[in-house]
């Protein structure tokens, strides 16, 4: 919806439940041409505390209700047993950042924030950034504060109503020509079930 209102061509990548490795290993695969030509680039930031792997299998693990006769889901909770630490995963997540900042920026480069994690280290990022994270938005939409309902919601694109989406689109759109700096979506616009 927002490459249309912009006129420009679409390049998306977009993995369920995956961290942001997977989309670090897809911008290295833009050819130079289409990369030089791109002007505007959205980053959604995901849940800093997820695992950092390709495989999309895994990425679909609930971890909240582990299957223990399941290999995979056996695997997840080792990992979140012995190896998963906080620490690392916030300095690898601002890592990230200053690379964006180095290499990954276009002449408009916009950050939505997927969870509220990466808010607290978004002053990192230069360009335009888009607050509150939209986790809160699609729980506000739904009218729940339980997060795990996002496992199964297999019914709205991209965790929001049609409606919603086009909303989001148009708020971000008005941000595009914008200087650089935080910008709130004006709540007021969306079709929330839950208080505002």
């Amino acid at each position: 919806m927002l490459a249309q209102r912009l006129n420009l061509n679409l390049i998306c990548n977009g993995a369920s439940g995956q961290h942001w490795w997977a989309t670090r290993n897809f911008l290295k695969t833009i050819n130079q041409e289409q990369w030089n030509a791109t002007q505007v680039i959205v980053f959604v930031h995901t849940f800093v505390n997820r695992i950092p792997n390709l495989d999309p299998k895994l990425a679909q693990v609930n971890f909240s209700k582990l299957n223990p006769d399941k290999e995979i889901d056996s695997a997840v909770g080792l990992y979140y047993k012995y190896i998963h630490d906080d620490e690392f995963l916030t300095w690898a997540q601002q890592a990230w950042f200053a690379e964006i900042n180095q290499q990954w920026t276009r002449p408009v480069t916009i950050h939505l924030h997927g969870f509220d994690q990466s808010l607290n280290f978004c002053d990192q990022l230069t360009g335009k950034h888009m607050v509150p994270d939209l986790t809160s938005l699609s729980l506000l939409e739904a009218g729940t504060k339980d997060i795990w309902i996002l496992q199964a919601d297999y019914n709205r694109v991209n965790h929001f109503t049609e409606d919603n989406n086009q909303i989001l689109a148009e708020q971000i759109y008005n941000i595009v020509e914008q200087a650089d700096g935080k910008y709130q979506f004006d709540l007021t616009k969306f079709n929330f079930k839950g208080a505002i």
